[in-house]
């Protein structure tokens, strides 16, 4: 009989249209953070990954975190050599926050090869309180930003503490034995 469908082909067109669903559902999911660590093609090299953490869209709506590109950007700008640093070094004085918040964020990934990066992290922090320099600072667990880190925990506690390493660890101990602090 044509056009009839048989009782076991019902069940592999069920399947078939399940997958072709779930595989269109998955690929419309709105990006996540942790998508960064896994999206390893966003940029290819140091200047590819530089000129896309500066490629911004639309308006600034002050979200907290970068969008999914730039954020990819920061990361695996993190993990580049140190030839990088003065080129972010300088993005933290960009006109666009979300520039400034993705050298800010590739700084504080890169660890040592960014100690050079403190004296404008703190700088950074100085100009624009809430942006990331102030992450980026306590990642690099370098005791000159210890003034600034006191300073903003007196002022706010923040999740800044989970970040520091043990050189910023008298940090705080002088946040704690301050009877200001909350």
């Amino acid at each position: 009989m044509e056009g009839e469908v048989k009782p076991g082909h019902r069940c592999r067109l069920v399947g078939l249209v399940c997958v072709v669903v779930a595989l269109c559902l998955g690929c419309s999911r709105p990006w996540k953070r942790e998508d960064t660590r896994t999206w390893e093609s966003c940029c290819d090299g140091a200047d590819a990954c530089l000129a896309l953490l500066q490629e911004v869209h639309g308006p600034d709506m002050g979200e907290r975190w970068l969008p999914p590109e730039q954020a990819c950007a920061a990361w695996k700008l993190g993990r580049a050599g140190e030839e990088v640093v003065p080129r972010l070094i300088s993005l933290l004085r960009h006109s666009d926050r979300r520039v400034r918040g993705g050298a800010a964020q590739a700084l504080g990934e890169m660890d040592g090869k960014a100690m050079g990066a403190v004296p404008a992290l703190i700088e950074a922090y100085e100009r624009e309180p809430g942006g990331l320099a102030l992450h980026a600072l306590s990642s690099l667990d370098d005791e000159r930003a210890g003034p600034a880190i006191v300073r903003h925990l007196l002022e706010s506690p923040t999740s800044a503490l989970e970040h520091l390493g043990p050189t910023l660890a008298p940090v705080l101990v002088e946040v704690l034995e301050n009877p200001e602090s909350s």
